[in-house]
């Protein structure tokens, strides 16, 4: 186990942060003078906070917020949503971090003691990072989709989370025969890297919990655990052998407390793993979703709200074409069982003792019509911590997916160049979000005349953010697209650089992208 510590930032003029029990209760209705952001800094128990301010915060920053009569215990709202107090500043002042799904714009933040309330607004954003041509970049998503000044070069770069706070990104890139992990400050006015944690091993996915402070770089045959409860300190232990059976992960997802962590192998196959302890992982079981199925058809998978289900998405791809390949969605549920029970000599069942027993096993399974070769999958937005979740049955539970029309699979053989990638996507529509579930074939969210790549869902649920490939007269451009779910047709690009049709790998790997709570 080792403890990192990653860069400082400058003071910000910022009030020192005092003992708590050096603030005195004060009577009287409060008031708000002053709010500022200071990014992803350390609060120390006592002393100055290096941070830089500049103006704006988003999920996972932090406010100091200065005022007077805020008494020992106040309650803090941001956005309406419950900040924690993470520490008190001289002047009797409050230090806490932005919430999970905040607004963007001007947000209310409130103080409210036993004398009254007091509201002051502050400005709010949400980034989405984008990862194209080895280079990062911001794109800010509300009421316009608009990319920030500034590049960040992360050359190898093949994965990217953002922290369950919603803080830093972490963008896992190839070195030599290990990997890095560059830890990038979401704080900032333009991307920023915080430091890199060096990987003993070769990496090809991450996963973050929302719920969490929780960091997994998986490998082939090996996985590397990092607790992030500092982003700037974070505790990064040994990395740890896989179970054989979970060798060959191309795709990761931990749940949302962080404990249990879901793998997509070849030959269709999930395995769960328990991680919640830093040692060796604890393979849960493996499952084959789609038994008798001989093709790699699965995609994607996400874990629900609650942590209880593991969707899978599955279908055609250009190794399947052209064949007909049917979307499906698959509802694997992660079941639990206590060890044994002892009897008490009455007719009340055995009371549950020992260790508890998980195992997966496939729920069921629904084809989804209309839209083309699936993409991707999202499935709703945890709660906030200490929440409860909403434990949906997985019948009833609604899945996101993004998906292209089967003809763009075409070219995958042939000489491709902008003209052709022109002819099979100019005037039609390429792209899907589709409604899926269980109950039904599922519906069209949204069409885009672009193909669209990773996606992640806005915390309001209203619309979906992706990458996206774009046909502008003779030159392809890789943008940042959002799609509105309540409004058909409404879309916006926010282009990020052109591209070159011979660089296009299929399925049109556009880059990486991840975005804030």
């Amino acid at each position: 186990m080792l403890a990192l510590s990653l860069c400082a930032c400058a003071s910000a003029g910022l009030p020192d942060v005092v003992d708590p029990l050096d603030i005195k209760a004060q009577s009287g209705t409060p008031t708000i003078t002053r709010i500022r952001d200071a990014g992803s800094a350390l609060v120390p128990r006592i002393g100055a906070i290096d941070a830089v301010t500049d103006g704006v915060a988003s999920a996972g920053e932090l406010l100091v917020v200065d005022g007077r009569g805020f008494g020992r215990q106040p309650t803090v709202l941001v956005g309406g949503r419950p900040a924690e107090v993470l520490g008190r500043t001289r002047g009797g002042g409050v230090v806490v971090r932005v919430p999970r799904g905040v607004p963007t714009g001007l947000v209310d933040v409130s103080v409210t003691t036993s004398g009254g309330a007091a509201r002051l607004a502050t400005p709010m954003r949400r980034v989405a990072v984008a990862v194209v041509a080895d280079k990062l970049r911001y794109v800010t998503v509300g009421t316009d989709v608009t990319v920030v000044a500034g590049t960040l070069p992360v050359p190898g770069a093949r994965a990217v989370r953002i922290d369950g706070t919603g803080a830093v990104a972490f963008v896992l890139a190839d070195q030599g025969t290990a990997s890095r992990v560059t830890v990038v400050d979401l704080g900032r006015t333009s991307p920023s890297s915080l430091g890199t944690l060096e990987i003993t091993h070769r990496a090809n996915a991450l996963a973050t919990a929302a719920l969490a402070s929780r960091l997994v770089v998986v490998g082939d045959a090996s996985l590397t655990l990092v607790d992030t409860t500092s982003v700037r300190r974070p505790v990064f232990y040994d990395a740890v052998p896989l179970p054989r059976e979970a060798f060959g992960a191309r795709a990761a997802e931990l749940s949302p407390d962080g404990r249990v962590l879901a793998l997509l192998l070849d030959g269709n196959r999930v395995a769960a793993l328990d991680v919640s302890n830093p040692g060796p992982a604890q393979l849960v079981s493996v499952v084959d979703v789609l038994p008798g199925e001989r093709q790699a058809l699965a995609r994607a998978l996400a874990f629900s709200p609650d942590g209880q289900t593991l969707w899978v998405v599955s279908g055609a791809s250009a190794e399947t074409h052209p064949q007909v390949i049917p979307t499906r969605i698959t509802a694997v549920k992660l079941i639990a069982a206590y060890a044994g029970g002892v009897a008490d000599g009455g007719d009340r069942p055995a009371p549950p003792v020992g260790p508890i027993r998980r195992s997966l096993a496939v729920w069921k399974t629904q084809t989804v019509a209309g839209g083309g070769a699936p993409l991707g999958l999202a499935v709703g937005h945890p709660p906030e911590a200490g929440g409860s979740a909403i434990r949906d049955t997985p019948e009833v539970a609604s899945v996101l997916l993004t998906e292209m029309k089967d003809s763009v699979l075409a070219l995958k053989s042939g000489a491709v160049d902008s003209a052709r990638v022109a002819r099979v996507m100019g005037g039609v529509e390429v792209g899907f979000v589709m409604h899926a579930s269980l109950g039904d074939n599922g519906s069209v969210a949204a069409t885009t005349h672009d193909v669209l790549g990773p996606f992640a869902t806005t915390p309001d649920a209203t619309s979906v953010v992706a990458l996206a490939l774009h046909v502008e007269g003779d030159h392809l451009v890789v943008g940042v697209e959002s799609l509105a779910l309540d409004r058909p047709g409404s879309l916006q690009l926010a282009p990020l650089t052109t591209v070159s049709a011979a660089d296009l790998r299929q399925p049109f790997h556009l880059g990486l992208l991840a975005l804030q709570p």
